[in-house]
């Protein structure tokens, strides 16, 4: 396989989609999220904004979904912003991605343990699937 570097910068949290022929069928497969810890106390953060992709002006209607996602060296926890597209009820979150962390041996979503995930200590990355959640649904993961 062919793989195209990315380089993302310590304190990002970045949302993913998996890919697809088209918008519409794209539209309806997992999210996930990319988050690089920065130095220190780890801290990272993003957002993620999603309308119906057609409408127009939907930011001034309120017609969006917008979320924060705020991570340390402990989890993350979402915050959400404006909740006013109901076409965001319907997708979830699959894989998510954390980098820059010394260990993890557990993790919670939700304050659920969760058994699915990896942890790969020479690049430092815990691979948390088979997430479920939905992207709104989600308010906490935390790793130990």
């Amino acid at each position: 396989n062919d793989y195209i570097p990315i380089h993302v910068r310590g304190g990002s949290v970045i949302p993913t989609q998996e890919p697809a022929r088209t918008t519409t069928v794209s539209r309806t497969l997992p999210m996930g999220l990319i988050v690089a810890l920065g130095d220190g106390n780890g801290a990272a953060s993003g957002k993620l904004f999603w309308d119906d992709g057609d409408s127009i002006d939907t930011y001034g209607n309120g017609s969006y979904f917008l979320a924060e996602y705020v991570a340390d060296n402990n989890g993350l926890q979402t915050v959400v912003q404006t909740d006013g597209y109901r076409g965001i009820d319907s997708i979830n979150f699959g894989t998510i991605r954390v980098f820059g962390l010394a260990s993890a041996s557990s993790v919670q979503i939700n304050g659920f343990p969760h058994s699915s995930f990896t942890f790969n200590s020479q690049t430092k990355e815990l691979k948390i699937t088979n997430i479920n959640v939905g992207v709104k649904d989600l308010q906490s993961i935390s790793w130990a």
